[in-house]
């Protein structure tokens, strides 16, 4: 299909669907009010519209694209990504980034959640890479010029926070093993409430810093969106201690001073935010919330979990425990984290179950076969030793669960490319490799070397971003059944650059 500019009718049309479908928490980089201005004026750039359109087509009712919607959508996609390279990136190892903006972070991040939803999980994870370049060369995480109208002003915080939040969703792959954006780096106040924003008003908020030390009450609490951010911050912690593989821990795990207590307080402390914007408050109100509030609520507690997932898998605690292997008391720990895990993942299980089947969220939906694959490892292990023990841990059931992982994978194979992969991975770790880890775990049979080559990579597979989304050896590639291949190397750029 040509990929130029639809019909006038048509073009008007998929941007109202964009604003009206395709616009959450995803893609709420853009002010509406702002842009629809800017596209009367024609001054909006070629490249931000195609993106756009790309992003909005798959929703699309419109008959222009009765026959031609994928074909729509990977045009759209290619030629916006061919604009935003030739005009604003180049190979300049130095300066990859000419004339920074706002718009080009915008067209950026719109290709980066096209790319996932495609199942393109390793460009997703690069062109994350550089979109936080784009912003660090715009200087979007200062506090913008209050010369500028408070429409503008918030869109900037809103694109910087929103990259900030994929900065850290978006690091668990080989393609990008740690978050890019430091905390100290982020000086400017968090994202004003939703209607706020949409009337292009000036809301007095906190900076990311102070909300990490301020113990507010009820009647004073921040936004959903703030805690998600907050959230996000201590997930890129979890994110960074588990996956670094040059940070070795000088004391056990369970020493009051070591970085995985300091994680496990924070979450605590997470934990009593939860109290104020719950998931049992959205529940009992859900109709009194706007829908992108009730949408960071649940993200957010999915992340809380998802962190307690991940800080306490049996097989990362094991890797850090090794220089403490001798002593008595690390076994019996690590069957603690297993317990503290399983628990945590049977309860994003429920979580993400209850969201799915309501409908209530579907922003960063297609991040969740990850999310998913991570807490269904941890029950698969849990499974396989609740069986070697010949007696269930507390709660139990975690067969069942494992079956309800399966089942939500494959619900969202029917709409995301890679959850089919994921789906493979599960099903094959949890048929081959959970039982000999699992069987290691158990303190009368632990021995030397208590995994196989085999066995430590399906682990590790199985905590990887990108690795879980590729085919498994031996079946079908699924990625692009969506759009077709844009490359992320087409502007030349060595991934070190960023």
């Amino acid at each position: 299909m040509d990929p130029s500019l639809p019909p006038p009718s048509v073009l008007q049309s998929t941007v109202d669907t964009f604003f009206l479908q395709a616009h959450d928490l995803s893609s709420s980089t853009l002010h509406e009010t702002s842009f629809r201005r800017k596209f009367e004026e024609g001054t909006v750039p070629t490249h931000l519209l195609l993106a756009v359109l790309a992003s909005a087509v798959p929703f699309s009712s419109d008959p222009y694209y009765a026959r031609t919607r994928n074909e729509a959508a990977e045009a759209y996609a290619k030629e916006s990504w061919t604009l935003v390279s030739a005009e604003h990136l180049t190979a300049n190892e130095h300066s990859p980034i000419e004339n920074p903006g706002i718009e080009v972070a915008q067209t950026v991040h719109l290709h980066v959640m096209l790319d996932y939803a495609a199942g393109r999980v390793g460009s997703a994870l690069v062109k994350t890479g550089l979109l936080t370049r784009i912003c660090q060369a715009s200087r979007l995480m200062i506090e913008p010029s209050s010369s500028l109208p408070f429409e503008e002003q918030e869109e900037q915080r809103r694109v910087f926070w929103c990259v900030y939040f994929i900065d850290k969703l978006f690091s668990c792959g080989k393609s990008r093993p740690l978050p890019s954006l430091e905390d100290d780096e982020c000086t400017l106040q968090l994202p004003a409430d939703e209607d706020t924003f949409r009337a292009g008003e000036w809301q007095n908020m906190v900076t990311l810093d102070e909300l990490k030390s301020w113990d507010f009450q009820d009647y004073q609490s921040p936004n959903a969106c703030c805690i998600a951010m907050l959230m996000i911050s201590v997930f890129g912690r979890c994110v960074r201690y588990v996956r670094c593989e040059e940070y070795q821990e000088h004391v056990p795990l369970w020493d009051a001073n070591s970085e995985f207590s300091n994680l496990t307080s924070l979450l605590s402390r997470a934990a009593a935010y939860f109290e104020i914007v719950s998931v049992g408050r959205l529940r009992s109100d859900i109709d009194g919330l706007p829908r992108s509030e009730a949408g960071y609520i649940i993200v957010t507690h999915m992340l809380f979990h998802l962190c307690h997932c991940l800080l306490n898998h049996p097989f990362l605690a094991r890797q850090r425990l090794k220089p403490f292997r001798s002593n008595s008391a690390c076994s019996s720990f690590i069957l603690g984290l297993l317990c503290t895990a399983n628990d945590h993942a049977r309860q994003f299980l429920d979580l993400i179950s209850d969201a799915c089947k309501s409908g209530a969220v579907t922003s960063q939906s297609s991040v969740f076969p990850y999310w998913i694959a991570v807490a269904g490892s941890v029950v698969s292990v849990t499974s396989h030793f609740e069986a070697s023990i010949a007696r269930p841990m507390k709660g139990s059931g975690s067969s069942r669960y494992l079956d309800r992982s399966l089942e939500l994978l494959e619900q969202l194979g029917e709409v995301w490319p890679h959850a089919v992969n994921t789906t493979a991975h599960l099903r094959d770790f949890h048929e081959h490799h959970a039982r000999r880890f699992a069987f290691s775990l158990n303190p009368t049979s632990i021995a030397e070397d208590d995994t196989d080559p085999a066995t430590e990579q399906a682990l590790l597979v199985m905590i990887d971003q990108e690795l879980v989304a590729e085919p498994l050896p031996g079946t079908a590639d699924t990625s692009g059944l969506h759009f077709s291949e844009t490359s992320a190397w087409d502007i030349d750029l060595d991934q070190s650059y960023y």
